[in-house]
């Protein structure tokens, strides 16, 4: 019996040996079963950076993960290679991505996979660097330059939304080496919403130089600098002279006056007839006392362009200055297509208010004496009339009835007037003297077909009518007096100034 006992016992503990044996064997295959399961995460691949437009485009490729599900592309950025990556996205959708930097500044984008398992633990990919990729910055624009007297050549520059600064260059010649003159350039200049100004202060008088104009984009300690602008021409400007007289007191002759420049050494004058072209030079004055000059044997009613230029003996040589063109025609007497501001300058001066009164009008009245021919049995003899004319037609009147006294083509006058007051609120020239009524009865004044003073106008029949076309009508004309023709009315008397 103990036998047997002892027997049953060897057996019992053999199989527990081998039922151990089986789970601890059993135990070891799961264990080696998920060790052969742990999730293992794949990094991106081909990771591409390129500008789209005005953006940043992110391509790549990824095989999807063992293991993991919600896999997640997390999108870094930095402005160095080797900087701090700041998360700006995290992608779900797909292996694209866009951005809109900073232009100007190189970027580099990192992207790392990140995904969890079904127990929701987190693995991340190690992380794969794009290369650098730039959006540029506009290229910078320079509006102009400018000469300031005193202070240098202003320099303005159009506004760049992207740009925090602006590098400016300078160069002797256009297609010269270029040397950074300014940096950092906002804080001192001149800024409003649409351009900076900011002065040269280093030019030297009247050497001429070519600006460019790059932006610059910072962001923390990384600067980067835009394309240079097209080159700007600009020359500080000895001095600037203006004219600031002009006028005609003698027949023939134009006088100007200009503002001094006080360290001159003298003053250029040049002239021109063709509307600020082909000047030439007609003086120079040396000194600096001496600003008026006397411009002689000109042509009346012709318009001449002038201007004076300021010069500088220094050592690197004569520097001259800018001038502003000044338009003066010779007017001493009036002329044809005289303009209506310079008449009514001429007659009522710089205020230009009218006569209010006879004895007011008179006071701007001048007796003048002309010669003229008459007609009478057929022999041609001069009479003399004392004409009341305006202050500022008279030495016009007189010349002007010269010339016609003077013509082969004679015609015949009995009477003629000037001066007439008409009355408070008439716009008759004749109360400004500056209108004619030559042989009134025999060249009426009609409206259609009704005759409002004199008797008849017959140029073929009558020796006192005017006719059209005569040489006195044409000197008269070419002295700025018109005939006083207004549509149907028609007064063939009346040779006016202002032309009515």
């Amino acid at each position: 019996m103990l036998q047997k006992m002892k027997k049953l016992v060897s057996m019992f503990l053999a199989m527990s040996v081998l039922i151990t044996t089986m789970a601890i064997v059993d135990t070891k295959a799961v264990q080696a079963e998920e060790e052969d399961l742990q999730p293992v995460i794949n990094e991106v691949t081909n990771l591409i950076a390129e500008n789209d437009h005005d953006y940043v485009k992110l391509t790549w490729n990824h095989v999807p993960s063992q293991g993991l599900y919600d896999e997640v592309f997390d999108i870094y950025v930095s402005n160095k290679p080797d900087g701090e990556f700041k998360l700006v996205e995290k992608s779900y959708a797909g292996q694209v991505y866009y951005d809109e930097p900073k232009r100007g500044i190189t970027h580099y984008y990192k992207v790392v996979v990140h995904g969890q398992d079904y127990y929701d633990n987190d693995y991340y990919s190690d992380g794969v660097v794009s290369d650098g990729i730039k959006v540029s910055l506009i290229f910078g624009v320079i509006n102009g330059t400018k000469s300031i007297k005193g202070k240098g050549i202003e320099i303005e520059i159009a506004m760049n939304d992207e740009a925090n600064e602006y590098n400016i260059y300078r160069s002797d010649s256009r297609n010269g080496t270029y040397a950074m003159i300014a940096t950092r350039v906002v804080a001192l200049s001149e800024i409003t919403k649409s351009y900076i100004k900011y002065i040269d202060q280093t030019a030297l008088i009247g050497k001429q130089y070519y600006y460019m104009v790059a932006p610059v984009a910072r962001e923390g300690d990384v600067v980067e600098e835009g394309a240079v602008s097209d080159p700007v021409a600009g020359k500080l400007i000895y001095a600037v002279t203006k004219i600031s007289s002009t006028f005609s007191k003698k027949p023939r002759i134009n006088t100007i006056k200009w503002n001094r420049t006080s360290d001159a050494n003298g003053y250029k004058i040049y002239c021109s007839k063709k509307n600020k072209k082909n000047y030439k030079l007609i003086k120079t004055i040396k000194g600096n006392k001496t600003c008026k000059y006397t411009h002689r044997k000109l042509t009346n009613g012709v318009a001449y362009n002038y201007k004076v230029v300021a010069y500088k003996n220094t050592y690197y040589g004569r520097i001259e200055g800018n001038a502003v063109n000044h338009k003066k025609y010779c007017d001493y007497y009036t002329y044809k297509d005289e303009s209506y501001s310079s008449k009514r300058k001429r007659i009522l001066g710089k205020k230009g208010k009218w006569y209010k009164s006879d004895k007011k009008a008179r006071k701007h009245m001048k007796t003048v004496i002309v010669k003229v021919w008459d007609k009478q049995g057929g022999k041609w003899f001069s009479r003399r009339f004392y004409l009341q004319v305006n202050k500022a037609l008279a030495p016009s009147v007189k010349k002007c009835f010269k010339e016609i006294y003077k013509a082969r083509a004679r015609v015949p006058i009995h009477e003629m007037g000037c001066y007439s007051w008409r009355g408070k609120g008439s716009t008759s020239e004749h109360c400004l003297g500056a209108a004619m009524d030559i042989n009134s009865y025999e060249n009426y004044m009609i409206d259609g077909g009704k005759v409002l003073a004199g008797g008849f106008w017959k140029p073929k029949k009558n020796k006192y009518s005017i006719p059209l076309k005569c040489k006195m009508v044409t000197i008269l004309r070419k002295y700025g007096f018109e005939r006083g023709f207004w549509g149907d009315r028609k007064d063939y008397m009346h040779f006016s100034y202002f032309g009515g």
